[in-house]
């Protein structure tokens, strides 16, 4: 939780932050193969400071059943330009 660099993928319980950038494909992938599975894609990014060349990720996810009503704190949202505007 404390390392360095930090970049948050995920956030605001369940959305995936990247797809608030310009251009970006990060998402949530629809429809899920098995119940208990939950799969997203992030674009590529490199920390331009740090001269490492690889990295590790790290999270702490919370999966429900898709048969569930998402709640505020039980979603995978993806944002979209085209449904954003």
């Amino acid at each position: 939780m404390s390392s360095s660099p930090r970049y948050s993928i995920i956030g605001n319980n369940g959305c995936l932050l990247d797809g608030k950038l310009p251009d970006s494909s990060s998402a949530f992938l629809s429809p899920r193969d098995k119940l208990d599975k939950l799969k997203f894609t992030v674009d590529a990014f490199r920390f331009i400071a740090d001269t490492r060349s690889q990295i590790y990720i790290t999270c702490n996810l919370k999966a429900v059943p898709d048969i569930q009503d998402p709640s505020p704190t039980t979603k995978a949202c993806s944002y979209s330009d085209s449904i954003n505007g």
